[in-house]
């Protein structure tokens, strides 16, 4: 079943969220309130919130901020992963899924990953499966051959990331000596 966006989070669903705060927090503290050009923090359009956002527990966070901040927390990637932390591996807050999708390549011969642009959520895909390949046929998405099949390993970066599947695609996966397309 589908989480209703308009629910408030309960303390379970704010905990999932423990990363993110770290994230904002770490921005806030390298942050000089953008009067340098050093590539520290956040930028003149994000100091306020950012450091908003680092000043309240995460228990107080209104619902409404959760994917505001999430949302810095991918344009500030590089500045996160410089410091151990990625990004991609942040849960997105509950509004905004069901924009990942994993699913059957028309041709039958692979599988398509599908979501919006995002350069932490590609290197993430490309160090898990360096054989991803982009194609823009039939629409952009990453295409990754069923021959080896990524089985299990797609499976579980498929969850972290919090991806859709396709008709008969774990079926597919779960077996990864099958060759037919389950639907």
């Amino acid at each position: 079943m589908e989480e209703d966006a308009t629910m408030p989070l309960t303390l379970e669903e704010r905990a999932r969220h423990v990363p993110l705060k770290a994230a904002i927090d770490y921005l806030a503290a390298v942050c000089d309130g953008a009067r340098r050009r050093d590539g520290a923090g956040f930028s003149g359009v994000d100091v306020r919130l950012g450091h908003w956002l680092a000043r309240l527990p995460l228990d107080a966070w209104p619902d409404a901020v959760f994917e505001r901040a999430w949302r810095l927390a991918q344009k500030y990637a590089r500045q996160l992963q410089e410091a151990g932390m990625d990004p991609a591996a942040l849960p997105r807050p509950s509004a905004a899924r069901g924009r990942h999708h994993l699913a059957f390549h028309p041709s039958g011969e692979g599988f398509m990953v599908l979501f919006p642009y995002n350069a932490a959520l590609i290197a993430a895909l490309r160090r898990a499966f360096p054989q991803a390949r982009f194609r823009q046929d039939p629409v952009k998405h990453f295409f990754l051959p069923r021959d080896p099949n990524p089985g299990s390993a797609l499976l579980r970066w498929a969850r972290i990331y919090e991806f859709t599947l396709g008709p008969g695609v774990q079926a597919a996966l779960e077996r990864p000596d099958s060759k037919e397309r389950t639907e």
